[in-house]
């Protein structure tokens, strides 16, 4: 009896058995191995001290929170890809509006602007839409965020556009823009630069805000009123307070 007990302890593992076997060593390895890159990717995230960054679609961050900053179009200052579609969301302090303007801008050039554009929007609606090859002017929201669009088509690109921004006091919205700014008070008057003596410019845009006291309501009244007559080319729009909102 002892012989054959000595016998089967010498005894070989089958095909089948080594079969089991690996399979076996190989499936307890795979799951360590899973359970370690588990690991690893949490503890890499919580290092990371964060959410993570939204891209834009041009390769840089899409939502801008920080009191100024800057962006791009995709590979500036080398053109732009066919088929882009960016958007950037700049919020700032409740106190400050943003002012926003272009230190270059170069895009296809076409009739209503069709083809490759931007399009900047607050919480009234688009603020204006632009192309081609001239910057377009400074310009300053009413509110605390702002969205700019970038849409490329399929044909033809450029070389793209370089944007900063700033927060500023409502205060000096004047004084970037020739006109607009928040007015307050029981009353008080607008106009347009250069009002009566000289005309307005091409491409600009003004915005006033106004505020009453509480429980008062604003009466505006136009008591000269001349604009470029061709398709409301050059229009005013005025809103009430309901859709002005925070960003």
């Amino acid at each position: 009896m002892e012989m054959e007990f000595s016998r089967k302890r010498r005894r070989s593992f089958t095909t089948l058995e080594k079969c089991l076997i690996f399979l076996f060593v190989a499936l307890t390895g795979v799951s360590i191995g899973l359970i370690v890159a588990y690991v690893t990717e949490r503890k890499s995230s919580a290092g990371g001290g964060g959410d993570a960054v939204t891209d834009s679609g041009c390769g840089n961050p899409q939502k801008l929170t920080e009191p100024s900053g800057e962006f791009t179009s995709k590979d500036y200052p080398s053109s732009y890809d066919n088929g882009d579609s960016c958007s950037w969301h700049i919020t700032v302090s409740p106190d400050k509006v943003i002012h926003l303007w272009f230190e270059d801008f170069s895009l296809e050039e076409t009739d209503l602007c069709s083809s490759d554009f931007i399009t900047v929007q607050d919480n009234l609606g688009i603020i204006g839409k632009y192309c081609g090859r001239t910057k377009p002017k400074p310009l300053v929201s009413l509110g605390n965020s702002l969205m700019v669009y970038f849409n490329t088509n399929d044909q033809g690109i450029d070389k793209g556009f370089k944007a900063r921004y700033n927060a500023v006091a409502p205060e000096s919205i004047a004084e970037i823009t020739g006109a607009g700014g928040h007015l307050q008070g029981s009353n008080g008057e607008l106009q347009s630069p250069g009002f009566p003596v000289q005309n307005y410019e091409n491409a600009a845009l003004y915005q006033w805000r106004i505020t009453v006291p509480a429980g008062e309501q604003v009466r505006l009244t136009f008591s000269s009123f001349d604009l470029v007559p061709d398709n409301c080319g050059d229009y005013v729009d005025v809103y009430d307070s309901a859709h002005l909102g925070k960003g």
